[in-house]
């Protein structure tokens, strides 16, 4: 029990965090919270040639008795900013445990398809097709330039607790912050869940949800 908690915890970390060139960008930042070991999150993201967006994380970290977990989510989006498909994996070691969900999007919501170590379950979570779900605050400063106090409603895809909410993104507007000692330039951008700072091409710089923190390094 407490092995699926902290895959849930981590998971919940990734999606939180939760924004025309075909370059591929990354960065690497540490993450600290209260309760998990420091660990490291590879971000990354790509504009393909129609416009689409791929977000990708990845973050690694050891435990106790040598036991390692890797967390990795995909997301899709069209150009439009409305979500096309969710991969999530949560891989751990000592004990072995694998979870994954792959979600996919229609008209009518949500269809996701779970593994939890070779047990696959199929599950449908509706969604009015007037709500709102295009995120297009995704490609805020990676492709769009956003006016300060610009805010955008819309329904985000849960696929730890596989459910709609509704989320908010605010863009406060510039802002600086401290890494290393220095002074670095960023976009403030404020949602329920925390703060993110993101520089000029859409990249986290430092990222305040509750009780976690990424620091790029």
């Amino acid at each position: 029990m407490k092995l699926q908690r902290e895959h849930c915890i981590i998971a919940v970390i990734f999606l939180t965090f939760i924004c025309a060139s075909q370059a591929h960008s990354q960065v690497k930042l540490k993450a600290t919270s209260s309760g998990l070991p420091e660990s490291l999150v590879t971000y990354s993201h790509k504009l393909s040639a129609d416009g689409s967006k791929i977000i990708t994380l990845t973050m690694d970290f050891s435990g106790r008795e040598g036991r390692t977990v890797r967390v990795r989510t995909e997301r899709t989006y069209l150009k439009d900013g409305s979500p096309v498909r969710v991969f999530q994996e949560i891989i751990s070691q000592r004990p072995a445990f694998r979870n994954s969900v792959t979600v996919t999007f229609d008209a009518k919501g949500a269809h996701a398809v779970i593994d939890e170590s070779g047990k696959r379950t199929v599950k449908d979570i509706p969604l009015v097709n007037t709500a709102p779900r295009k995120c297009t605050n995704e490609f805020w400063f990676l492709r769009d330039k956003p006016k300060v106090g610009l805010s955008e409603k819309y329904y985000h895809f849960d696929s730890t607790k596989l459910e709609w909410r509704i989320s908010e993104a605010t863009y406060v507007g510039p802002t600086k912050v401290k890494i290393g000692g220095v002074q670095v330039a960023g976009h403030l951008v404020r949602s329920p869940e925390g703060d993110a700072v993101l520089d000029d091409k859409g990249l986290p710089i430092r990222l305040d949800y509750g009780a976690v923190t990424m620091v790029r390094i």
